[in-house]
């Protein structure tokens, strides 16, 4: 066990190392304590207001014409920060279509092909067509391989956190299939495990 806490440790001071410089760089430009990146109140923002619809399309809003507009701050960071205050505002008045928008996001978040209001050569019928017909197998298959991984290997069941901390951001701000890229092949891995399962079943 301690072991196992010692290589946590490890690979999270790594993942320290890495990011510091540039949360160093943030502090010298900004002032602000900042990690990564900011924007992060923007995307809220843009995903909890009257006018939200839960796709990803609600990244048009600002500028779109529609009567709601973003609050302005003349610091980037501070502006930031105003803009997920109004979201967290609007979200605990309007809890139920908060909650709602939370679910369309999730939705959003694991279509195979996300519907947006810009059409090119990447958005034919043709290309959904394809992406639905090679994602939702994959998905349907690798929900039932983690299932079954986790019946054989009850610690398994961890590897769902992956999951779990790829959505949670955008359940509260906004969704894109793209989003979800980062964790496909983590259900490819699953759903390996599902046909495996089945060939053993068949050829046993």
């Amino acid at each position: 066990l301690v072991r196992r806490w010692r290589a946590a440790l490890a690979l999270a001071g790594a993942a320290a190392l890495v990011i510091a410089p540039w949360t160093v760089r943030n502090q010298i430009v900004f002032g602000h304590f900042l990690p990564v990146a900011s924007g992060f109140g923007m995307h809220q923002w843009w995903g909890n207001n009257a006018h939200a619809c839960g796709d990803a399309d609600d990244r048009h809003l600002v500028g779109s014409g529609k009567p709601q507009s973003a609050p302005s701050a003349s610091d980037e960071i501070e502006g930031d920060r105003s803009l997920a205050r109004a979201a967290l505002r609007w979200a605990v008045a309007h809890p139920g279509q908060a909650l709602h928008l939370c679910g369309r996001r999730l939705v959003t978040l694991y279509t195979a092909f996300t519907r947006t209001r810009e059409q090119n050569e990447t958005t034919r019928p043709r290309n959904r067509l394809l992406a639905q017909l090679s994602f939702y197998p994959v998905l349907a298959l690798g929900l039932a391989g983690l299932v079954i991984a986790v019946r054989r290997q009850p610690a398994s069941w961890c590897v769902a956190l992956v999951f779990v901390a790829n959505a949670m951001p955008f359940l509260v701000s906004t969704a894109s299939t793209r989003f979800r890229l980062p964790v496909d092949a983590w259900w490819v891995l699953f759903a390996a495990v599902a046909v495996a399962s089945l060939w053993r079943r068949a050829t046993g």
